[in-house]
């Protein structure tokens, strides 16, 4: 039978019992309250049998139990306790996770409430920025300086500047956040990022000095070094040697480094030692490139050998023939890179080496090609060689040359070219002349002994003689002139003596002389050529009437009405407005509005004379002009002929009644057009501002583009800022919907933009339509290369324009207007010839201020002109370093 736990009799059990609660007590009591303190003792045991006379009374069984009771209650709190603390930590965490799930959140919002078809709204920058402020997560921060980027914020710069505190990844995209987006506000990122480069670990350093570099910071070059040779540039994104080789040239502590280099078991380090010696310009690093001509890497060799003819030194040349001689199917590639990377002084130290004619004669032809404004001495001097070599050779001997380095001189400008002019205009030689152009069969059937010869003379020589008659207008000096005089008296002779044979016996075509003349002005040009200016007209539609006569007889009179108009027009020659005018009016009773070709020879009469009045820029001319452009049965390609001179003989007397017609609606639409199309030549602020209003839905469409061309013409900011109002509707229009006079707007902006206003339209050219229409404008549209729009430096603006275009993948306004300062703009009045063009663009890399300097230089890069950037790029200083930069980043 079970002993009853509560029996006083069982008194084996009691000492067990007591053991138990004892042990219990010791075990729950710390967990209460009230447990024992320091200094207190612990709660007696239970009473022993018998030491409590009422044990088995009911109150006291209370009373002992009662401690338990207490305890019990508190370990029902302690688990409520910690399962609510379970709750908060699974609530706060579950939070935290669905904080971290939704962290991307804003910056999603950011991107679905302020883009739209590609185009950011005003607001999306703002609100990546404060993202970028705010989140305290590194992959948001990280897509957000992404997004800044692509925004191009300038206005983050400052806060991802205090990101470069945040080190790691943040930091490394911060700084090449800034770099990329760059601009005057980074520049402030300057000593941030120094100092952060200081603190940075290997990887950081190259990264952070990257990112300095670009901003011009020379501090970069050191760790900059260092990642290239312990090889992290590598992993670079968008590095080019170049670039490092640049910096290098302009660190004084960069030699050292060199020589050091040349000493290495890689081969790029070689080659980059090589390369970058041969821009430090000095003669220390002669010893070392010729240690590195035996090099085992033909790569190494060939930098060295380049290096070595831009150091000048008398052993280049020898050094580098037996490099030509070693390697000779380098020679091509090893002289144009010579060409491209030294320009004439390195071709020459390699030419005085050489013995090869062929050789030889393709030096020249590269010193010439590259344009280099350092070779005139060098030039000379190798014309000495050739003479000292060829003389008692005969007319023949190396006639090809002399030619290119008489035209290399002469497209210098230099007048020590026209000794050599003179002889080759002088030649009398015609299988020298055939040497130097293809001579093709001539049928000479119908012409006497006496005609044939001089016809082959003039015929095999007129090549010859054009380029020498182009030469002598670029050297410009008065003995350069008086050649030219020479040749028309000579015409003029053959003119008189021979009549209508005289085309028989000419050296030189006569259009070619007058106009020549024109460019080099002269109070003498007005007499010699006035007589050149009639009408052909009256006798040839006389002889067409009566059907008589021989095909001599219908022989124009003033075949070169022309030229010769042009060149009376640009020496402002007053006589000869009398006889333009005469021929410019249309004739009484005929009307031009009806098509007849037997009206073909008053056309091209009255066109060549307009040309004459426009070159003049006479306002005299201005109501003849006028009343050609209103005359509705006048031939209206005569009325447009009539814009040029207009735009020419406008004044402050007369412009305001331009202004008034063409902004009138009563004015008919074609006289309108006609109207906006002369003011383009002379759009200014003022003018703009008068058309402005009409780039709107009410003016018709064939008006809007003429609008646009005066008002993209003048330049102004105010008119600019206008436009990018009216194009983007302060950043409300979609750029699916753009009406036409908006379109016509975009292109006037897309003439001479500043930066805030093409960043607001470049979503508007990114849309293929769009951009097609406004392309279409543009490469059709002329523009204005004359002396007034350099000197008030409207060309280099345009430059601006299209090169921010370019960098911001619109290419086609850079090739189009790197084009047209290619082909010069000397056939207008007030246009100024490739050379002149040429040197306004190196004068203002010269002395400009920066981003005229860096434009300039980019438009000679578009020229072609890599000879005078090569120039610059040692002159030192500022020019010196736009220069290189130009041609590290045009990746050559």
């Amino acid at each position: 039978m079970a002993q009853d736990e509560n029996d006083p009799k069982d008194t084996d059990a009691l000492p067990e019992d007591d053991d138990v609660r004892e042990e219990e007590a010791s075990v729950v009591e710390p967990l209460d309250d009230e447990g024992p303190k320091a200094g207190q003792a612990s709660p007696p045991p239970f009473p022993a049998p018998g030491e409590h006379a009422g044990f088995g009374d009911e109150h006291d069984l209370d009373d002992v139990h009662e401690p338990l009771k207490a305890r019990g209650g508190i370990g029902k709190i302690i688990v409520a306790v910690s399962l609510g603390f379970v709750v908060v930590v699974l609530g706060v965490g579950g939070f935290m996770y669905w904080r971290f799930m939704q962290r991307f959140d804003d910056l999603q919002a950011c991107k679905d409430g302020y883009i739209e078809d590609d185009t950011l709204k005003p607001e999306f920058r703002p609100c990546v920025r404060k993202v970028l402020e705010t989140t305290t997560y590194d992959d948001v921060k990280i897509e957000a300086i992404s997004l800044t980027v692509m925004g191009e914020d300038r206005e983050a710069i400052p806060l991802l500047i205090t990101r470069l505190d945040d080190g790691s990844e943040v930091m490394r995209q911060s700084a090449q956040a800034i770099a990329s987006i760059g601009g005057s506000e980074a520049q402030s990122a300057r000593e941030p990022l120094a100092q952060a480069i200081e603190k940075g670990g290997p990887r950081d350093k190259v990264i952070l000095a990257w990112a300095l570099a670009s901003l011009g910071d020379e501090r970069a070059f050191r760790p900059l070094l260092d990642g290239y040779i312990d090889g992290r540039t590598k992993e670079l994104s968008g590095w080019d040697d170049e670039f490092l080789i640049d910096y290098a040239a302009s660190d004084p502590k960069a030699l050292e480094e060199m020589i050091k280099l040349v000493d290495s078991d890689d081969d790029s380090h070689r080659w980059f030692a090589a390369r970058t010696m041969g821009k430090l310009h000095s003669d220390t690093v002669v010893e070392p490139l010729l240690k590195l001509l035996d090099d085992k890497n033909k790569n190494v060799v060939k930098e060295a050998a380049i290096s070595l003819g831009a150091t000048g030194d008398d052993r280049a040349g020898d050094a580098i023939l037996k490099v030509l001689n070693q390697y000779p199917e380098m020679t091509d590639e090893l002289l144009r890179s010579i060409q491209q990377s030294v320009g004439a002084p390195g071709l020459h130290a390699v030419y005085i080496r050489v013995d090869s004619p062929s050789r030889k004669n393709k030096i020249v032809n590269l010193i010439r090609e590259i344009r280099d404004p350092r070779a005139g001495d060098l030039l000379v001097a190798i014309l000495d060689d050739v003479q000292e070599e060829t003389e008692g050779k005969g007319a023949g001997a190396g006639v090809r040359t002399k030619k290119e380095i008489t035209l290399a001189l002469a497209d210098l400008g230099d007048p020590r070219a026209i000794p050599l002019i003179k002889e080759f205009i002088a030649l009398e030689d015609l299988e020298v002349a055939c040497k130097l152009y293809d001579c093709g069969p001539v049928d000479l059937a119908t012409l006497g002994e006496e005609q044939r010869g001089n016809y082959l003379r003039g015929y095999r020589l007129s090549p010859v003689i054009r380029d020498m008659v182009d030469g002598l207008v670029n050297i410009g000096t008065p003995e350069a002139r008086q050649v030219v005089v020479d040749l028309w008296k000579q015409i003029d002779d053959s003119n008189q003596k021979y009549g209508g044979d005289a085309y028989l016996y000419w050296a030189a075509r006569p259009a070619l002389i007058m106009s020549a003349l024109g460019r080099f002005g002269g109070e003498d040009v007005g007499p010699m050529l006035i007589g050149q200016v009639c009408s052909n007209s009256d006798v040839n539609m006389r002889a067409k009437a009566l059907n008589v006569g021989a095909t001599k007889d219908l022989t124009e009179p003033c075949p070169d009405i022309g030229a010769a108009s042009m060149a009376l027009g640009r020496v402002k020659y007053a006589p000869a407005l009398d006889k333009f005018l005469e021929i410019a009016v249309r004739p009484e009773g005929i009307d031009f509005s009806v098509p007849s070709v037997d009206n073909e020879s008053i056309f091209m009469d009255r066109q060549a004379v307009l040309t004459g009045m426009a070159f003049m820029g006479s306002p005299a001319a201005f109501d003849t002009i006028v009343t050609i452009i209103e005359d509705p049965l006048d031939d209206f390609r005569t009325r447009e002929d009539a814009v040029y001179p207009m735009a020419y003989c406008i004044d402050a007397s007369n412009r305001e009644g331009v202004i008034e017609k063409l902004t009138s609606s009563a004015t008919d639409l074609p006289v309108r057009i006609l109207y906006a199309n002369a003011l383009r030549f002379q759009a200014d602020a003022a003018t703009a501002q008068r058309l402005l209003p009409l780039l709107d839905a009410a003016t018709p469409n064939a008006l809007l583009i003429p609008v646009a061309k005066v008002l993209g013409e003048s330049c102004d900011e105010s008119v600019m800022a206008e436009l990018a109002k009216l194009v983007t509707r302060d950043g409300e229009q979609s750029v699916d919907a753009l009406a036409d006079y908006q379109n016509a707007a975009l292109f006037a902006l897309v003439l001479c933009g500043t930066d805030a206003e093409l960043t607001a339209i470049l979503p508007f050219l990114r849309k293929e339509n769009t951009s097609d229409i406004v392309r279409h404008h543009y490469e059709d549209f002329p523009f204005q290369l004359t002396r007034e729009t350099f000197e008030s430096g409207v060309v280099l603006k345009k430059l601006r324009t299209a090169l921010w275009l370019k960098r911001h993948e619109q290419e086609w306004a850079w090739a189009y207007l790197a084009g047209r300062l290619e082909a010069g703009f000397e056939t207008s009045p007030d246009g100024m010839g490739t050379m002149q063009i040429r040197q306004k663009l190196y004068e203002s890399v010269l002395k400009g201020v920066p981003w005229e300097q860096e434009v300039a230089a980019w438009a000679m890069f578009g020229m072609k002109d890599r000879g005078y950037l090569l120039a610059l790029s040692t002159e030192g200083g500022t020019p010196a370093k736009v220069a290189r930069d130009v041609l590290r980043e045009a990746g050559q």
